[in-house]
C-alpha cells in the first residue's frame, strides 16, 4: 500500500461499492415496462431520471474506484470490491422483495470464498 491511511481507501473503497449498489439498482429499475407516458427513449419521466442517477451514481462510483486503486494494489482491492458489491446487491434485492433462494445464497458464498482466497494469495 502506498503509504495512506486505511481511512482514505477504507472510506473509498465504500463509498465505491454504495454507488454501485445504487446505480445498478435504479438502473435496473429504470428499465421496468413504461409506468406513464412516454416522454424520451420510450421511459417516462420518472424512468428517465431513474436512468440518469443510475449513470451519474454508477459514474461516482467509478471516481471512487480509481481514488480506491491509488492506494491499493487491484489484486487486493477487487476481490474486496467483487465481494462487497454482491452481498450489497443482493440486501438490496431482498429488500425490495425479490425473492433471495438457496441457489443465489450458495453462490454468493462461493463468490465470497473465492474472494477469500484471492485476497489471501495477494497479501503474500
Amino acid at each position: 500500500m502506498s503509504g495512506s491511511s486505511p481511512v482514505a481507501w477504507l472510506s473509498a473503497l465504500i463509498g465505491y461499492v454504495a454507488a454501485c449498489v445504487a446505480g445498478v439498482h435504479l438502473l435496473k429499475h429504470s428499465m421496468r415496462p413504461l409506468d406513464g407516458e412516454a416522454w424520451l427513449f420510450g421511459m417516462s419521466f420518472r424512468q428517465c431520471a431513474e436512468f440518469a442517477g443510475g449513470f451519474a451514481t454508477a459514474g461516482l462510483g467509478f471516481l471512487l474506484w480509481l481514488v480506491v486503486l491509488k492506494r491499493l494494489p487491484a489484486s487486493v482491492a477487487f476481490p474486496i470490491a467483487v465481494g462487497a458489491s454482491t452481498i450489497g446487491v443482493a440486501i438490496v434485492d431482498w429488500w425490495r422483495g425479490e425473492p433471495v433462494g438457496i441457489p443465489r445464497l450458495l453462490g454468493i458464498a462461493m463468490i465470497l470464498g473465492g474472494v477469500a482466497l484471492a485476497s489471501h494469495s495477494a497479501g503474500k
